[in-house]
């Protein structure tokens, strides 16, 4: 059974090759669910974390050879 990442993935494909065509590197985005329901607050927090560990994760990556 496909979750919700499989079906955005399926969603943005054209993008994506448009994307990896253009020379650039694909990143699935970060989709968050659930806003109309009691927990909305929990999941925008998460998508939060997501999205900050996304830019970290991109940040340091780009710094590695960058040590002079």
């Amino acid at each position: 059974m496909a979750d919700e990442t499989d079906s955005t993935d399926e969603l943005l494909r054209p993008y994506q090759g448009s994307a990896i065509h253009s020379g650039m590197a694909w990143q699935t985005p970060i989709v968050v669910y659930g806003m109309g329901t009691a927990d909305a607050g929990k999941n925008i927090a998460e998508g939060a974390n997501s999205y900050k560990q996304r830019i970290e994760m991109l940040i340091n990556s780009s710094n590695a050879g960058n040590n002079w």
